[in-house]
């Protein structure tokens, strides 16, 4: 789960391992199930953020 304005891109580099210290970084098939679009970044990342917390 995270935020950026390119899905496809994003994929791209986090099943590449391309970001440092990823919480995930021993995965390489990460794919998109659902995509969110929120009015700003701030409403993005608040959200991603009460997900993460609720998630089990």
């Amino acid at each position: 789960m995270g935020e950026t304005h390119n899905e496809s891109n994003r994929l791209e580099i986090h099943n590449s391992h391309l970001i440092k210290g990823a919480f995930t970084k021993v995965a390489t098939n990460c794919d998109i199930k659902v995509t969110f679009k929120y009015k700003n970044r701030n409403e993005a990342l608040f959200l991603e953020k009460i997900y993460k917390t609720n998630e089990k």
